[in-house]
């Protein structure tokens, strides 16, 4: 076929990547997550497309406050030892990623001792948080299924974006050197790992794995997700089975 169009991802670059990119007639986007990963203080800022210089350091601040803000609604929940928040009526569910592309760039940058101290508070409280929402979407999958049979399809395909992009933030983390959990974490852990097993199963008796496109109850966006999810699930499997070493509770 026919080559349409050419992306170029670029982490900041400081030579002719944007320029040369421009005159191609490729479409040239910067990445948080791969600036995230590339740089480091002191070297924290990179230039834009536009030419225009900015401090990575600025981009998560920024980026927490909007995790601030989108998680308030969980912090509240548990300040009222409420066990689950409804998936359907919060914002940060209106991503696909469920905030997690979001996320990881975000909390990866404290792995750098340099700004560990200042991020810190911020850092903790949004673990917190993603400790929180596995216990609180893992009952409010169950419960959705029971109450709506039909779609249970679709909730099986939410559960396993959920739990594929939840372990893999929390690989990425303990990879970086962001976060070191502890036992109790560590057991959270493996419990997410067996709910994406559960899930995977249950999946696989819906036939998910032989799909060849769209099916009845499922449009073609969501089937595209479902591949890209079933990457994250099997990266983030990957990526956490130092918990399983660890724990004395094992998965299979």
């Amino acid at each position: 076929g026919m080559l349409s169009e050419v992306i170029v991802a670029d982490a900041g670059s400081r030579d002719a990547t944007a320029e040369v990119a421009d005159i191609a007639g490729c479409r040239l986007i910067s990445s948080t997550d791969v600036l995230g990963a590339r740089l480091s203080p002191p070297r924290s800022t990179f230039i834009t497309d536009e030419g225009k210089t900015i401090d990575f350091n600025q981009v998560v601040n920024a980026g927490f406050g909007v995790l601030e803000q989108l998680g308030a609604v969980f912090e509240e929940a548990m300040a009222r030892n409420q066990p689950t928040v409804n998936r359907a009526e919060y914002g940060i569910y209106l991503h696909a990623c469920g905030g997690f592309h979001l996320i990881q760039p975000l909390m990866q940058w404290f792995r750098c001792p340099a700004v560990r101290s200042a991020l810190k508070p911020r850092f903790e409280r949004q673990l917190k948080i993603l400790f929180y929402r596995l216990r609180s979407e893992q009952l409010w999958f169950e419960d959705a299924v029971v109450q709506a049979p039909q779609f249970r399809k679709l909730y099986l395909l939410q559960a396993l974006n959920f739990y594929g992009h939840w372990l893999e933030t929390m690989g990425r983390l303990v990879a970086a050197g962001a976060f070191d959990p502890d036992a109790q974490q560590r057991r959270d852990i493996v419990a997410a790992r067996t709910l994406l097993v559960e899930t995977v199963l249950r999946l696989r008796q819906e036939g998910a794995f032989g799909w060849t496109g769209p099916v009845p109850g499922i449009d073609y966006e969501t089937y595209l997700r479902f591949i890209g999810d079933a990457c994250h699930a099997y990266h983030g499997w990957q990526l956490t089975a130092f918990a399983v070493r660890a724990s004395p509770t094992r998965d299979n």
